[in-house]
């Protein structure tokens, strides 16, 4: 059972839902700027989804 696998799969498939559902000026923002931090983008992302 690998979780960090689990983890980078589940940030993904979030950031592909909200890059399609708010191609906006949060995207250009927030997105644009995290995905050229590689990994960066994973662990804001799995924050996230532990919040919700």
């Amino acid at each position: 059972y690998d979780r960090a696998l689990e983890e980078r799969t589940l940030a993904s498939l979030s950031l592909e839902r909200l890059t399609k559902t708010s191609v906006s000026a949060w995207d250009k923002e927030v997105i644009g700027p995290l995905q050229n931090h590689g990994d960066g983008l994973i662990l804001v992302f799995t924050g996230n989804l532990k919040l919700q």
